[in-house]
Formats: C-alpha cells, structure tokens, sequence
C-alpha cells in the first residue's frame, strides 16, 4: 500500500460472515492456517496485517453459524506458536458457534489438567461465550 491506501480487509471478512457468503466461507476458513513464514514473536507490519486480518477471519466465521469450521478454529486454539490473539478470537468463534457436543469437547479440554495452561484458558474463554445447560452438572 501507499500513501492513503486503505487495506479493507477486515471490513469485508466480517461483512461476509454476517452475510453468510457460502461462496466465500472456504476462502475465509482458509485465512485462519498461520502462515509458517511469520513470525509473531516479532512485531512488525506483517505479523500485525496478517493477525488482524487473520482475527477478523475467526470473528467473521463466528457470525456465518457454520458448525464446518469448528474442527480449523479448534486448531488454531491448539497451537501454542499462534499467536495469543488470533488463539483467542478462534476461541470466541468456536463459542459462538458451538453446539452441546462441541461444548462438551471444549469442557474436556478444559477439564485436561495435562494439557497446555494457555490453551485451555482460550477455550474457556469459548464457554464463555454460549452458555448451556448441557453443560451443567446433573
């Protein structure tokens, strides 16, 4: 970009998850693989142009209500070289668009006190966000 250029790419990811564009949910669910020659160790313009577009790709995939997704957020939550904000916008999504099975999942995640501490936060962070009494003890 130059000068007064502005990327609108995050307008548009959201844009089309409240559209629910099926034509443009591979491309979008595409969005959410980390790209392996960034490094979000180290900040620059392209760690923050590919976090934030890649932020709004979870968040717009949140809003489309498409369960297909839920297995590459649940990926993105996982891996502990993501970077923190885009693991917790994948987690907001996967929230959002959970069903009672999923949301079983992500408690047993949560419940996996050998699993990773940081990514079973991000995924309480997902109950958070679609309370169910599903998950309520009997």
């Amino acid at each position: 970009m130059h000068g007064d250029e502005v990327d609108d790419t995050e307008t548009a990811l959201v844009a089309l998850g409240e559209l629910k564009c099926a034509s443009s949910l591979r491309m979008v669910t595409g969005m959410l693989t980390r790209p392996r020659d960034v490094d979000y160790s180290r900040p620059s313009l392209v760690t923050e142009t590919s976090y934030r577009n890649r932020s709004k790709a979870c968040e717009a995939l949140g809003y489309w209500g498409d369960t297909s997704v839920i297995e590459a957020l649940m990926k993105v939550v996982d891996d502990p070289d993501d970077d923190d904000r885009v693991r917790e916008a994948a987690a907001v999504a996967l929230g959002r668009l959970a069903d009672d099975a999923t949301l079983h999942t992500i408690l047993d995640k949560v419940k996996n006190t050998a699993g990773d501490e940081e990514t079973r936060k991000y995924y309480v962070v997902g109950l958070w966000q679609k309370p169910s009494l599903a998950l309520a003890p009997d």
